[in-house]
């Protein structure tokens, strides 16, 4: 595998990797119960589902919405 491939493959791996509920937290700073109203709202990205009791989140997802965050202007 060329390096460029395997960077690139690294590089979205690591966007798209499940992360659970405490690291979401953590990232956005909100509580659990705040991201879950949002997500009711449709405000938040959607969880999938890892197995019957535990979900995660495509950290992608959530970059994203951190990001599109930071350009709204607190009014």
């Amino acid at each position: 595998m060329s390096p460029k491939l395997n960077r690139d493959l690294n590089s979205t791996a690591a966007t798209n990797r499940a992360i659970r509920m405490p690291e979401t937290q953590h990232k956005t700073g909100l509580s659990k119960t705040h991201i879950y109203r949002l997500i009711k709202l449709g405000f938040f990205p959607k969880p999938f589902k890892l197995s019957e009791r535990a979900i995660a989140f495509y950290e992608s997802d959530i970059d994203s919405w951190i990001n599109q965050r930071r350009g709204e202007s607190i009014a």
